[in-house]
């Protein structure tokens, strides 16, 4: 399956857990509005200013309420959760090996599903403190997870050039408006795969400066490839079609592996090996060409971090 149908499948995902996080947001807002109202009527009913039995009444009400609401949505979140998971941990899975970022795994889908699951727990145990606790723990499930989730898609959007994206990624990760970050990274991810976006122009000289889909180039380099310290060149390619790289030589470096080896239409990732002993100075940039099976050479750029 190519790269770009796996990241729509993570579209798909960010929406489910958006339309969730937006839920967990208005909720919060809901039970804290609710418990203040409770706190009020308990302060009454210690100062005997009022009718302690109409008093627990009206407790027994709100918390009522609140436990309700808490449990139907706590349902409804974790369903979302759900579906989230099931686009998005695969999609994650099958495209780790095309990032350079360490942090990008699917592991944090894993635990935004179980803190769905948790919060079930919690929202029918609301009136004893175990559920306060549980809530606890789903937070902070939460917490970690969206960080993980906005760290693979910063990846994604620096792999790419694709701002946008990254900007998503990193609201993603503060909590209580992952919805906003989830949202726009939904966005930036569809832009990201539209076969008519012109790659971001950059004022630096020294970067290379790919053709346009307008030229029909079969395949081409989006944006600037970048080697990391490890010794580890990263690149994004948009191919029309499927094809097999053959070899990749880069000028002045020694190739030792790469992959993919085959590339399919849409936006494809590239990660090179190049030999360890070389000297790679900060700020190289260097040129070469990725070799097609079928003939195609592909002009590249990619300079140390």
């Amino acid at each position: 399956m190519g790269q770009e149908s796996e990241i729509n499948k993570l579209r798909l995902s960010l929406l489910y857990l958006g339309i969730s996080s937006l839920i967990t947001f208005a909720v919060t807002i809901f039970t804290f509005s609710y418990l203040g109202s409770v706190a009020v009527e308990i302060e009454n009913l210690v100062s005997s200013s009022v009718n302690p039995a109409a008093t627990l009444g009206d407790i027994v009400s709100l918390l009522t309420i609140v436990g309700v609401v808490s449990t139907i949505s706590s349902i409804i979140i974790a369903v979302f959760n759900y579906l989230g998971y099931s686009q998005g941990h695969g999609s994650l899975n099958n495209l780790k090996s095309s990032f350079p970022d360490r942090g990008f795994s699917p592991t944090g889908m894993t635990l935004v599903l179980i803190g769905g699951i948790l919060g079930i727990i919690g929202g029918l145990g609301m009136f004893i403190v175990i559920g306060i606790f549980v809530y606890v723990i789903t937070f902070i499930l939460y917490l970690i997870g969206f960080i993980l989730i906005g760290k693979s898609i910063m990846a994604i959007g620096n792999s790419g050039s694709n701002t946008l994206a990254t900007i998503g990624g990193v609201l993603t990760a503060i909590p209580f408006i992952w919805f906003t970050g989830l949202f726009i990274s939904y966005i930036a991810l569809g832009r990201k795969l539209s076969p008519l976006a012109t790659p971001q122009p950059t004022t630096q000289p020294y970067y290379y400066q790919p053709p346009t889909p307008m030229q029909q180039t079969p395949v081409y380099q989006l944006g600037n490839g970048t080697i990391s310290e490890n010794g580890e060149g990263y690149l994004a390619l948009y191919s029309n079609g499927v094809y097999s790289i053959f070899t990749i030589d880069i000028n002045g470096l020694t190739v030792i592996s790469f992959q993919p080896n085959v590339i399919y239409p849409g936006r494809n990732f590239l990660t090179i090996k190049f030999d360890p002993s070389q000297a790679i100075s900060p700020g190289n940039v260097y040129s070469g060409v990725i070799r097609l099976s079928n003939g195609i050479q592909i002009p590249i750029s990619i300079r140390r971090a």
